[in-house]
């Protein structure tokens, strides 16, 4: 008997040196990468090892997307931030060419699945293989073991749904349209959002926004926007004035309408989108009650109607050095009054001069001054001739305008949904597709 569990001592020692010797050992693991994107696990390694496998191939790397955002090679902010970070699980990195990446992990973090049985003899000898793999093992009955196993199927779940995450914020990089309820699609433009202030976060940000003013004449949930006939030259209202802008706004202070120019979405629906009240934007929610990234209002699903703090960023790319406004407009005489010489809708942001539908139905400012209506209710941003841009307070004297704000009829465009806590202290630049 005591021979019998002296030797079980021994292999049993025997065993535990082995697995520890392999958890030790480093192994070369050499992945294939395809011309686009690809899908690459970091898990055990040191972020010096991460940065030495990069630094292999980037002159091959268009982008890299991790858990935290996008980084491009040119900025170099990825690998020079990993000193500071913890070592990544998982990237997205999009490759111009098939490319080979090797990386050195830990034996220990490596995972398999597979059918094969394994003996104890196996697994001992497989710790002194040059790829040694421990296949087949059962359900664990140790409570630490079942608690381990419990975490690794959580982290697994968390890579999956993250991967799902990614392909759908890469669908809107790669120029993806969004589609509203009514079938309606609009074009994205994507703007960087490079922090600044905060030297430890690695991650650039972005911003995705319409391309196009919003035309939707539903609810997110397909309940149908009351139309209001608006009263300028053209399609003239009908006889009813229950159906006019004028009684309904006047009739109802939160009146949920919208309307066309001149009654005519067939003419002006595309690119001047249709006009609403500020209750027609919020769809019933009651702001500010509710934080504006979750504030969806009448945006497509994911998406939400602008505040202040988003096209804040707008006028940030106006005032750099690197665009002028009319580098945002589409120009031409069939949108604005007076065009620029030579200079055309650069950053495909393509504002035109809709004007606003004041409390009487009335057109002002048409082709003159493009307007964006946001969630802040006596202000929108607006976009003009001559180096005029900035926000605008409808309760200015000079307009001699005194009726509630939710009466003014405006254009919207909708922002992709992103963490508020990703949009501050940053930098701003245009990615154009």
């Amino acid at each position: 008997m005591k021979r019998r569990i002296k030797n079980v001592l021994i292999v049993t020692a025997l065993l535990l040196t082995t697995l520890l010797q392999a958890q030790s050992l480093d192994t070369v693991v050499t992945k294939q990468l395809k011309a686009g994107w690809n899908l690459v696990g970091f898990m055990g390694q040191t972020p010096e090892e991460t940065q030495e496998a990069f630094a292999q191939i980037m002159d091959k790397v268009e982008i890299i997307k991790s858990f935290d955002g996008f980084y491009t090679p040119e900025l170099q902010s990825f690998l020079n931030s990993l000193d500071n970070v913890l070592p990544l699980d998982g990237v997205m990195i999009k490759v111009s060419e098939d490319c080979l990446l090797e990386r050195t992990i830990k034996k220990s973090a490596i995972l398999y699945q597979d059918t094969k049985s394994q003996s104890l003899a196996d697994v001992i000898a497989i710790g002194n293989s040059a790829n040694g793999q421990i296949k087949g093992l059962t359900s664990p009955t140790d409570a630490q073991d079942a608690v381990t196993k419990e975490y690794v199927d959580v982290l697994k779940a968390q890579i999956t749904a993250n991967e799902q995450r990614w392909l759908n914020e890469l669908d809107v990089q790669a120029g993806t349209k969004v589609r509203d309820v009514d079938g309606n699609y609009y074009s994205v433009i994507k703007i960087r959002i490079k922090r600044w202030l905060d030297p430890v976060s690695v991650a650039d940000s972005f911003m995705y926004i319409m391309g196009e003013n919003l035309r939707v004449t539903r609810l997110p949930n397909g309940d149908p926007i009351q139309y209001a006939y608006s009263s300028v030259d053209g399609n003239e209202p009908p006889s009813d004035k229950s159906l006019w802008w004028s009684e309904i706004v006047s009739n109802n202070p939160k009146a949920t309408v919208y309307t066309w120019y001149r009654n005519d979405k067939d003419n002006f629906a595309i690119p001047f989108g249709a006009y609403y009240t500020y209750e027609a934007m919020l769809a019933g929610y009651q702001y500010p009650n509710i934080s504006f990234f979750q504030h969806q209002g009448i945006c497509p699903n994911g998406w939400h109607v602008a505040h202040r703090k988003e096209l804040e960023y707008l006028e940030n790319l106006i005032l750099s050095n690197a665009y002028k406004p009319q580098d945002f407009i589409k120009n031409e005489l069939e949108y604005w009054n007076e065009l620029y010489p030579n200079e055309t809708n650069s950053t495909k942001l393509s504002f035109v001069g809709t004007g606003y539908i004041d409390y009487e139905g009335n057109i002002n400012l048409f082709k003159d001054v493009g307007f964006l209506r946001m969630c802040e209710k006596l202000s929108a941003f607006y976009l003009g001739q001559n180096n005029y841009f900035g926000f605008y307070n409808f309760n200015q004297s000079d307009y001699n305008y005194t009726q509630d704000y939710n009466y003014i009829g405006l254009p919207i465009r909708c922002i992709k949904d992103v963490n508020e806590n990703n949009l501050t202290n940053y930098e701003i630049s245009l990615e154009l597709k």
